[in-house]
């Protein structure tokens, strides 16, 4: 007796994309790459800036703020992160493993947002726990000097939060990107 055939559903299109995303190295390395950027810019300009705050001017230290210096890696990982947008879906032109997907699923819509909700998924909470991380991390280095603040100062709470949708939005423009041009390597086919 033959097995009907599946249907296409955005749930199984979001189950392939998320295996396409975890089972590639890249993608794992260049997520581990922006997360220690993120993460590392961070503490090193926050040790940096409490080791020289004592050769800061007055206007300099009136215009210091601890939790931009805490977040500097964000700058960093914005790239990292868009970089990984594009091989998320560049990877898949490049390597033609995009027939693959497209013989699955014909129509492109549904691919690309599975792509992109997959992305999101993703990326969000990893760059949420890296900026909190980012900025207890900057603070207690900047604590060693007496100039750090809570999570609880103004404007604080709502900086290493809006990082986490800053930088995924960055990424999804990257995913769009990579879905436009559709090769990493930048040639036309």
């Amino acid at each position: 007796m033959a097995r009907p055939a599946l249907k296409v559903t955005q749930g199984r299109v979001l189950r392939s994309e998320f295996t396409k995303f975890r089972s590639l190295r890249s993608t794992v390395y260049t997520l581990l790459t922006a997360v220690v950027l993120m993460i590392g810019i961070g503490a090193l300009f926050s040790a940096v800036t409490a080791s020289q705050y004592h050769t800061f001017s007055a206007a300099d230290r009136a215009s210091f703020n601890p939790v931009t210096t805490s977040l500097s890696g964000v700058m960093f990982a914005v790239v990292a992160f868009g970089v990984l947008g594009v091989l998320v879906t560049s990877g898949e032109y490049s390597t033609g493993m995009i027939r693959s997907s497209l013989t699955a699923v014909p129509r492109r819509p549904p691919v690309l947002w599975g792509k992109l909700a997959v992305f999101a998924g993703v990326i969000f909470p990893v760059s949420l726990i890296a900026s909190f991380i980012s900025f207890f991390l900057g603070q207690a280095v900047l604590n060693s000097h007496h100039i750090g603040v809570s999570v609880s100062a103004p404007d604080a709470l709502r900086s290493v939060v809006g990082a986490a949708p800053y930088i995924t939005v960055a990424g999804m423009i990257g995913v769009a990107l990579g879905a436009l041009f559709r090769n990493s390597e930048g040639d036309n086919s």
